[in-house]
């Protein structure tokens, strides 16, 4: 029996608490990233903290309009889904799981109709199905057929039926988006399987293998690619964009490096402007000069602080802004507010150098007529 004396060996259920503790300690990292997150999302073109604002562009290095609230839902959802892709490229797919989830509840929030409209909700949820299979996490993968069919219908709606609004945007026969759909019957077949459904399986995966032989590159086209000197990826991208023709391969390369320096021109523009439009102040509304309607105005030949005024006072509606440049009265009236504010300006420069001055100049001018100069 056990008595005064007697020795109890007592074992600490340490796996058991460090699993915890670790469960813990990856909410406590999810809660963090997702304040981030939110934080980032929620920076607009308004304010003079927001040089770390994000824009939302398509393909074509646009900017896209949209509701403030559905910005941020997009912007957090786009860089959660940044961060858990990263997560997947280190292999922690576990960690990217739960990041993705915490984008695909983000998306959620945005109007349907736009997040229909666009194929970055679609290629989230294939990455969550992706990495439940790379877990092997068979329990997920057999309920995940709903998630793909969604998945099918987002690519469906971005894409066309037939691919075709994404070959008329890249204007080719051949398009990246293909390689996608190849990856979503791969993951159709394999949860098809695990649902015991071995027909549907089958034909998922005949369809993916006839769609990745689509995608083939000639080895030897390949290697005359790399001695032009085009990189290996530039090479096997603008083949399968070109259907193995070299020379086509070649001009598509040329227009797509024209294509990346335009949009790395854009971005410098854009960088140099949250600078340049502090000086033109905002308008009605809080929000600074809109650089696109400033740019096209100076284009037009107009001079920039005019051009910047005209925008200022009509709120950044462009067509408003045109009207009262092109009337003689109004563009009067534009430059009359603007030489004001310049005016302005100088003045409260001056008085803060005067008082920043010596002590001495102040003390000068106290004497019988300091109040009336103090009043005018």
């Amino acid at each position: 029996g056990v008595g005064p004396a007697s020795r109890v060996l007592v074992m600490r259920g340490a796996e058991g608490s460090s699993a915890v503790n670790r469960e813990a300690d990856k909410r406590a990292r999810l809660d963090q990233v997702k304040r981030v997150v939110e934080g980032m999302a929620g920076r607009d073109s308004r304010g003079l903290t927001d040089d770390l604002a994000f824009t939302v562009e398509n393909q074509a290095g646009s900017s896209l309009k949209l509701k403030p609230e559905d910005q941020k839902a997009i912007v957090m959802g786009l860089a959660l889904h940044a961060k858990g892709q990263a997560a997947m490229e280190k292999d922690d797919y576990a960690g990217a799981l739960d990041l993705l989830l915490l984008g695909e509840e983000a998306f959620s929030l945005c109007d349907p109709s736009l997040a229909a409209s666009v194929d970055n909700v679609g290629l989230l949820m294939l990455d969550v199905v992706w990495c439940a299979y790379k877990l092997r996490d068979v329990r997920r993968l057999a309920v995940c057929r709903d998630r793909l069919n969604r998945v099918r219908e987002a690519l469906r709606n971005a894409y066309g039926p037939n691919l075709e609004r994404a070959r008329k945007l890249h204007g080719t026969h051949l398009c990246p988006e293909l390689a996608t759909l190849v990856r979503l019957e791969v993951l159709e077949g394999v949860v098809a399987y695990h649902a015991a459904d071995r027909t549907k399986a089958l034909s998922c995966l005949h369809e993916a293998q006839g769609r990745l032989a689509q995608l083939a590159v000639s080895e030897e086209l390949l290697v005359a690619m790399q001695e032009m000197g085009y990189s290996l990826k530039e090479s096997r991208r603008a083949l399968r964009f070109s259907g193995n023709n070299v020379d086509a391969a070649v001009t598509f390369v040329v227009q797509q490096r024209a294509q990346q320096e335009e949009r790395r021109a854009k971005k410098r523009r854009r960088t140099a402007w949250r600078s340049e439009r502090v000086k033109y102040g905002k308008t009605c509304s809080g929000n600074y000069v809109d650089m696109e309607a400033f740019d096209a105005l100076c284009g037009m030949g107009y001079d920039r602080l005019l051009a910047a005024e005209a925008l200022r006072q009509a709120d950044n509606n462009a067509s408003a802004a045109l009207e009262a440049l092109l009337e003689p009265g109004r563009q009067a009236a534009l430059r009359l507010a603007l030489a004001l504010s310049q005016a302005t300006q100088a003045s409260t420069s001056a008085n803060d150098e005067g008082e920043a001055g010596p002590s001495g100049s102040s003390s000068a001018q106290a004497g019988p007529g300091a109040s009336e100069a103090a009043a005018l």
